[in-house]
């Protein structure tokens, strides 16, 4: 199915029998629910922020998955989809699949984002022994799990933002990082962000996130080890910014 910019997937009602991957729901009365999104094709390591419409109400839970054969994997944080860091040619497109369950619905909606050829600079030399990127998301398989954490070797000073400063907005950002078995980070995402004051100050959040992003990439960590070989491992990290 061939996705434009802007991709709205209609609901359609029918029958709780209905067939794996088809949606389904509990009353006639449920919106037609559609999933939005900024971009249909992502090239390795790139992300895609899905958002339905129109907003579920209170009560209804909201379930983010990327299906990988029968099964889902779910998304994290939600709502956000990351492509793999290794993309093979001929790679299907990526079904991603949001559910909602509440007082008298159950209903899904699914989409496609389209997976470009290709790899993240360095991810050839980033994975231990045992170790492989999954094919469906950006995240990595492990067949055996590490038995030292990796341990933080360099750090850098994150650039507060300008406006953020000349109002004494402090706060951390907390990014999940990937560390490949050199030390060195592959990947980074924000998790969550706190400022203070706790008015979060919306329009800095970019701001913080790039900056905290950037001086997540440069930090430099003695890797994760198992059976005394070094491999990749995903890591939570504070950047603080002073106020």
């Amino acid at each position: 199915m061939r996705l434009t910019e802007l991709l709205r997937c209609s609901v359609t009602v029918i029958a709780i029998s209905a067939l794996p991957g088809t949606v389904i729901a509990k009353s006639a009365n449920v919106p037609q629910y559609h999933i939005v999104q900024n971009r249909s094709v992502l090239a390795a390591g790139e992300s895609v922020e899905l958002k339905l419409e129109p907003t579920a109400p209170a009560g209804v839970q909201v379930n983010w998955s990327v299906m990988s054969g029968a099964m889902g994997i779910g998304l994290i944080p939600s709502g956000i989809y990351r492509a793999p860091f290794s993309v093979p040619a001929g790679t299907p497109p990526a079904v991603i699949s949001c559910s909602l369950s509440g007082p008298g619905v159950k209903t899904s909606v699914m989409t496609e984002v389209e997976l470009r050829p290709g790899s993240v600079p360095g991810s050839d030399d980033c994975l231990g022994p045992g170790q492989s990127y999954s094919t469906v998301t950006g995240d990595i398989i492990d067949s055996v799990p590490f038995e030292d954490g990796p341990a933080l070797i360099q750090e850098a000073t994150p650039i507060v933002p300008r406006a953020a400063s000349a109002r004494s907005v402090g706060g951390t950002v907390f990014v999940h990082a990937l560390v490949c078995r050199s030390g060195r980070v592959l990947a980074a995402h924000v998790l969550a962000r706190r400022f203070e004051p706790t008015d979060n100050h919306p329009g800095h959040e970019k701001q913080f996130d790039e900056a905290a992003l950037t001086a997540a990439r440069a930090y430099v960590f003695k890797p994760a080890m198992t059976g005394g070989q070094a491999v990749a491992s995903w890591i939570e990290i504070p950047i603080i910014f002073e106020p």
